[in-house]
């Protein structure tokens, strides 16, 4: 289960911020301190709500490498 406040997230957090890059970090509904039951959730919800997140936060195309 992701949990914001671990380790590999701060980790990605200080890489891009080092790197000067972009970062989203988020919690699936039923993770971390997110709302909801994680028995309630399953790949098809958690898909929808990053793509709905990503679609609000992101404004431009992201550069591919």
């Amino acid at each position: 289960m992701s949990d914001l406040e671990g380790k590999k997230p701060k980790t990605f957090f200080n890489f891009a911020k080092k790197n000067k890059l972009g970062f989203l970090a988020l919690e699936y509904s039923g993770h971390g301190k997110s709302s909801g039951k994680f028995i309630n959730g399953n790949i098809s919800k958690w898909t929808k709500e990053t793509t709905l997140l990503i679609k609000k936060i992101v404004k431009k195309k992201i550069k591919s490498y």
